[in-house]
């Protein structure tokens, strides 16, 4: 009898470690897509203008020091909402515009424009494929 209520008591902590995985599941999947499209949307709005002062650099550096700012905390908020893969990807990104240089450099930026470019597309794709499973 010691064995079957061994065995019941294991098997209750499987299913209850089941079951709390897969609320986990619900959960994260609820909240990626109430604030996954919103922040999207926001990367996207400062690659725009992180373009447009690009072409008058030498005028915008305090803009583009914000613009990096808000995205550094726009990606650090979306991070934890993400696959493994992609989350690589946007922890690589965070990294470049924390260690960007100071003065800035339009060089610098226009590479962290680049990979925010590419991490955007990246984000478009990991959305519906998100929608399809």
């Amino acid at each position: 009898m010691e064995i079957i209520g061994s065995i019941a008591s294991v098997l209750g902590a499987v299913l209850s470690a089941y079951v709390v995985w897969q609320l986990r599941q619900i959960r994260m999947r609820f909240i990626f897509k109430a604030r996954f499209p919103e922040l999207l949307k926001s990367l996207k709005r400062y690659a725009r203008e992180l373009s447009r002062n690009l072409n008058s650099f030498d005028e915008s550096h305090r803009e583009i020091d914000t613009l990096l700012t808000k995205c550094e905390s726009t990606l650090k908020s979306l991070e934890s909402k993400l696959s493994k893969e992609v989350k690589i990807t946007a922890t690589e990104l965070i990294t470049l515009i924390s260690n960007r240089s100071k003065p800035l450099n339009k060089n610098n930026v226009w590479g962290i424009y680049n990979n925010l470019q590419a991490l955007i597309v990246t984000l478009i794709n990991f959305q519906k494929d998100i929608e399809w499973s």
